[in-house]
């Protein structure tokens, strides 16, 4: 059955009773490339009626299952489907909605920098222990050029607060058509189909645009809120509306923010460092392996992935357990462990999603941007002239964790997605209460000050390869890397070409094979320091040859010299001329 993604406060979904009309499973399948060959593989093996929808982004195949089925005969068609030669995996579709619990509505006012209590250094008394500290980190950084793609359900592109910043995006909604409309859904809209209603209509057409603000809206303009990283971009992708989003339309646009292409969507021209995504699947922990490949080719180009941990107060939902993906649990005011944010080990670091109870005006909530402009709506639709919204959830965590991940790769552009999650947690501080430990909010509190000045600290090492041009087939051979960075380095050596070999100790510096065939040989090492996780790699190209073979013999002549030895050019000729002269005699005396 479908499992969803949703809005709001996460609830679990049933999965029980006859499939779903038109539901859909991605099957990734390497045995043929046409998809009419393709779906004529798929019902020969399955004997049902599969209809053939698209193809996805990391050559997956979507397709339709029989209306009206039976779970049981749903299972024996997933079965079928994994027995085929050439499948690699089979998914059912996932949905996802927002994390957000709604607050309501503020007035309007031009300095909400008090408000944001969020951003504020922790250290000075009577700030909240739960900010980030971004204050101090923006005379570092302030993401001049990152690119952070906002997965949601479209952000309002004419808000005051951001204006200049956003990009182009694109709308990965299969359902109701893909295109570059990223604007959200209009106020109060409903879906279709109650059961997969994206959250409390109407307040949820507001999410995307929220989500951008925490991250990046305009600072220092005399408006609207200040955002984490305010010099960054905002790259709008829409993965839903006022309808929850489909794992499959989510995977496709993972892939299209980092870079890469899908099937039938135009290239991105603006591909982003860093992906925020406030959504997961209700009551669902287990990573789908659509997502999880997704996730994994993004990480591949260079995006950090940045997922809400869910607000179900219990286990971590996917996407945010996908191997790769930066977890984030919700703090309050306080420090404390929201009480709906959801825990565990898969949670990397937390970050401000508000709530507690304090004596400040509103302070529990997180200050963001509403979707209208310069006029919004409260819960019955009234008209007001505001422009700003306040909510809690996971949701509201995570575009603060995505902003200081642009304010770190503005610093120092070479980190790697791993690199900044191992700076993140590093940089992160202790919690402050009982509620929170290592083992079920991460590694500490988002710190933003923290987390950019480690990265400008962070040490690139030098990869350094040593080995010789050529060399002879049977005998052991070293890949000197000692030379490179003295720190404290990791080695990873590989074979990059030629005829396979076994390395040994391709974790040291000095690695070492044993060529059994000639040819050419290229190895490939990685430095990666082991406090910044920042990598360089270098490689080395040799040859190998079969040694030389000398033959020796001996020969015996009659003669005083009695001595032996090879035989001259010169008394071969006259050997040879010799026996023929014999034999000719011999042939005259018959």
């Amino acid at each position: 059955m479908k499992k969803k993604w949703l809005v709001g406060v996460c609830a679990a979904l049933l999965l029980s009773g006859a499939a779903q009309a038109g539901e859909q499973v991605a099957v990734k399948f390497d045995g043929a490339s046409n998809a009419e060959a393709v779906i004529q593989t798929f019902r020969s093996a399955t004997g049902a009626d599969l209809k053939m929808v698209r193809l996805m982004s990391g050559n997956a195949w979507v397709i339709s299952l029989p209306d009206n089925i039976s779970d049981q005969e749903r299972a024996r068609i997933l079965d079928a489907l994994r027995t085929i030669r050439g499948v690699d995996w089979v998914e059912a579709e996932t949905h996802h909605r927002t994390n957000t619990l709604n607050g309501g509505w503020i007035p309007n006012d031009p300095n909400l920098a008090p408000n944001q209590w969020n951003l504020h250094d922790p250290a000075i008394p009577g700030n909240a222990k739960g900010a980030i500290n971004a204050v101090n980190a923006w005379s570092s950084s302030k993401g001049d050029g990152i690119v952070i793609a906002i997965i949601d359900n479209g952000v309002n592109a004419t808000h005051p607060d951001l204006r200049g910043k956003m990009l182009s995006g694109y709308s990965f909604i299969t359902r109701t058509g893909r295109g570059t409309n990223t604007q959200p859904p209009a106020f109060g809209a409903k879906c279709a189909n109650a059961a997969q209603q994206n959250g409390s209509a109407p307040t949820m057409v507001y999410h995307g645009t929220n989500m951008a603000g925490i991250a990046a809206a305009a600072t220092n303009n005399g408006l609207g809120i200040a955002g984490v990283a305010p010099n960054a971009s905002i790259l709008p992708v829409k993965v839903m509306d006022e309808c929850q989003a489909s794992s499959f339309d989510v995977a496709d646009a993972i892939r299209w923010a980092a870079g890469s292409s899908v099937p039938g969507v135009p290239g991105n021209p603006n591909p982003a460092r860093v992906i925020s995504m406030s959504l997961g699947a209700a009551g669902v922990s287990k990573c789908d392996a659509v997502t999880q490949a997704a996730i994994a080719d993004a990480s591949a180009k260079g995006a950090v992935v940045v997922v809400a941990a869910g607000n179900e107060s219990g286990p971590v939902t996917t996407p945010a357990t996908c191997h790769g993906a930066i977890a984030v649990a919700g703090l309050t005011y306080a420090g404390a462990l929201g009480s709906y944010s959801n825990f565990g080990p898969a949670i990397a670091v937390a970050a401000p999603g508000g709530g507690g109870v304090v004596t400040q005006p509103d302070p529990v909530y997180g200050w963001s941007l509403e979707d209208i402009g310069a006029t919004s709506y409260d819960s019955d639709g009234r008209n007001l002239p505001i422009y700003n919204s306040v909510g809690i959830g996971t949701s509201n965590a995570v575009p603060q964790v995505a902003g200081v991940a642009a304010l770190m790769l503005a610093q120092r552009p070479a980190l790697t997605p791993a690199a900044v999650r191992q700076l993140l947690r590093k940089s992160a501080r202790s919690f402050v209460d009982s509620s929170c430990n290592t083992w079920i909010c991460g590694a500490g509190m988002l710190d933003a000050f923290g987390a950019v000045t480690l990265a400008a600290q962070a040490v690139v090492p030098n990869a350094s390869a040593i080995a010789p041009k050529s060399v002879s087939t049977g005998t052991t051979v070293a890949l000197d890397g000692s030379q490179s960075s003295s720190a404290n380095v990791s080695y990873a050596w590989t074979q990059l070409s030629g005829p396979k070999v076994t390395l040994l100790n391709a974790n040291a510096a000095i690695a070492s094979f044993t060529p059994t065939v000639a040819g050419d040989y290229q190895f490939g090492l990685t430095v990666t320091d082991n406090a910044s996780g920042l990598s360089a790699g270098t490689s080395v190209l040799l040859s190998a040859a079969v040694p030389a073979t000398t033959s020796s013999g001996s020969s015996s002549a009659s003669g005083d010299g009695g001595g032996g030895g090879a035989l001259s050019l010169f008394e071969a000729v006259l050997l040879l001329a010799g026996g023929l002269l014999a034999f000719a005699g011999r042939r005259r005396i018959r």
